[in-house]
């Protein structure tokens, strides 16, 4: 538990940054090289220590990732394995291609206990419009984004965040199947994430289904995780995000 509050404690000079936007740019990207990318994430990731191969790790997210460029996926693959790359970059400074068993469970412990310099307050779209017009058509990258947020609920041990462990079954889910991906193409010769992913250690921890009707405090924030990305890219539905959230607060009180 150390170890994780030092994690929690550890301040970065770049802070982290959306690598991917919605699912209809991501669908215009090219898919073998860089020339449609957006400038400031070109330019973040140019601007990152060689050592982690920057624009390599983040070329064989976005292959995965088009393998899974459907409305119904993408937005929880997105948030899972771009988690993992700007923890490849920013902290380990480590290529993505190279990480073994122990850097995964690190990981995981992170996705535990985050940074509060990775934690949004609140939602936050992954980018703004340049001016405070709402006519304004220039979008430019919302700097006070982030790959973690604080649920309806969170469970509070010695001060530090906690995630569910459902929605770090779905997180090491995503990246056992990036690591069969890459397994897949001949780029690696072992799954890092493997013998994690099938020891169910996270998975094994998720309520069972007694027939109760209702959420538990994990489904709920499971829910609210996967709505909110829906909701990054389209309005109605943000709305309809919105009033349940309402809802779920009003039957708290």
């Amino acid at each position: 538990m150390a170890e994780l509050m030092l994690l929690g404690d550890w301040k970065m000079d770049v802070p982290p940054f959306p690598c991917f936007f919605g699912l209809k740019d991501f669908q215009g990207l090219n898919t073998h090289d860089l020339d449609k990318e957006n400038s400031e994430v070109r330019q973040k990731l140019d601007g990152i220590d060689i050592r982690c191969a920057a624009l390599s790790s983040y070329s064989l997210v976005k292959a995965f990732l088009l393998e899974h460029a459907l409305g119904s996926r993408f937005g929880i693959y997105r948030s899972a394995i771009e988690k993992l790359l700007l923890w490849c970059l920013l902290v380990v400074e480590k290529p993505i291609i190279q990480l073994d068993e122990q850097d995964i469970r690190a990981f995981m412990d992170f996705c535990l206990c985050p940074p509060d310099d990775w934690v949004a307050k609140q939602p936050e779209k992954r980018l703004r419009r340049a001016s405070n017009k709402r006519t304004s058509k220039v979008f430019v990258v919302n700097a006070f984004w982030r790959p973690f947020r604080t649920g309806p609920v969170r469970e509070e041990v010695s001060g530090a965040r906690i995630s569910g462990y459902a929605s770090l079954a779905v997180e090491l889910a995503v990246i056992n199947s990036f690591y069969l991906f890459l397994y897949a193409e001949d780029l690696i010769d072992i799954n890092p994430a493997g013998s994690l992913h099938r020891s169910k250690h996270y998975s094994g921890r998720e309520a069972i289904h007694n027939g109760a009707k209702s959420f538990s405090i994990s489904d709920w924030n499971l829910f609210v995780e996967a709505a909110e990305s829906l909701a990054i890219n389209d309005d109605e539905f943000e709305r309809k995000l919105f009033l349940l959230m309402s809802i779920y607060q009003a039957l708290r009180i």
